[in-house]
């Protein structure tokens, strides 16, 4: 064998078993975070690029453009709620959720990785959105936008775009965590039936002390307990969430039976879309129900009860 045929079978020998590992490599990296539904930064910046993975960004389209993760889809609030409900706030149907998402390219094979830069509170509620509708392959960026500034990761300004596609839920649309208000208050006055409800709000709404806009009443619903939605993180620092261990003892403190039936409600659903993923993807309670209307809901129906204990400030 010659010299040169000899070279020549070594470099294509190199170059297979290169192939090989990087593929092992990236089969044994799939495996790390494909079945994690909270991910991490340092992750992210792995598979960012990768051409079944799309980043969404679901902070104000001003904050987007001033710096996002490269390739991500900018994506707001009002393409995930319904213009024409009477209650301001409520989740988008079905059909206009996969029309927005078809019109940004997203694809029904897609892994999702969703952020914003409040601690992920309205990212956990285009999480609740796709999850009820069956599309489970989407996950939280732990610690949202300011993680992947804090490894100084590159950034970009220049708006993504796609090609639009036929987007459809094809899922098991059966995994409802949806409550709404006739509901919900019939099962207050079931005496058969163990409900824990959780107002995921701040002090000052939870006693009635502050109400904010598109509310016609302040205070709580009778009988809900409160654990701040901002509680399950380091709200005020690096907004990664908090260990499991810390999360079981602030949930546990309130939940006395884990087959109970758990009831999530902030303002209008969003902080408290936050709640329902901490609960059900990593504590994995079963029974959990976000109540979409949330407070503006209830405030709005006179007949009603509700309890508060201060004098209250209307905000607008």
């Amino acid at each position: 064998m010659s010299w040169n045929r000899a070279l020549y079978i070594l470099i294509l020998l190199s170059v297979l078993f290169g192939c090989k590992e990087t593929e092992k490599s990236t089969e044994d990296h799939s495996d790390q975070w494909k079945s994690a539904q909270l991910i991490e930064a340092e992750i992210v910046s792995k598979i960012h690029s990768y051409p079944t993975v799309k980043i969404i960004d679901l902070r104000p389209t001003e904050n987007y453009l001033e710096g996002h993760i490269p390739g991500a889809l900018s994506l707001s609030r009002a393409e995930m709620t319904a213009p024409e409900h009477p209650i301001p706030g409520m989740r988008a149907l079905p059909k206009q959720l996969a029309a927005t998402l078809g019109s940004k390219g997203i694809k029904n094979t897609d892994t999702l990785v969703l952020y914003d830069g409040r601690g992920n509170a309205e990212a956990a509620r285009l999480w609740c959105l796709l999850y009820a509708n069956g599309f489970t392959n989407s996950k939280l960026l732990n610690g949202g936008y300011g993680a992947w500034t804090a490894l100084d990761l590159p950034k970009e300004t220049e708006a993504t775009h796609h090609e639009p596609v036929s987007f459809e839920f094809k899922g098991d649309s059966s995994l409802d965590l949806w409550i709404d208000t006739e509901e919900l208050h019939s099962w207050l006055q079931d005496s058969t039936r163990n409900v824990t409800i959780i107002d995921t709000r701040t002090l000052d709404e939870y006693s009635g002390k502050r109400q904010k806009a598109n509310a016609l009443r302040a205070g709580h619903i009778p009988g809900a307990k409160r654990i701040d939605w901002a509680d399950a993180l380091n709200y005020h620092g690096d907004h990664l969430v908090k260990s499991i261990e810390e999360l079981q003892e602030l949930y546990g403190r309130i939940i006395e039976d884990r087959s109970d039936t758990i009831v999530v409600y902030c303002h209008s659903g969003v902080r408290s879309s936050f709640t329902t993923f901490v609960l059900t993807q990593l504590l994995d309670y079963k029974n959990v129900r976000n109540y979409d209307g949330s407070w503006t809901a209830w405030s709005r129906r006179p007949e009603l009860p509700i309890e508060q204990d201060s004098i209250t400030q209307i905000l607008k």
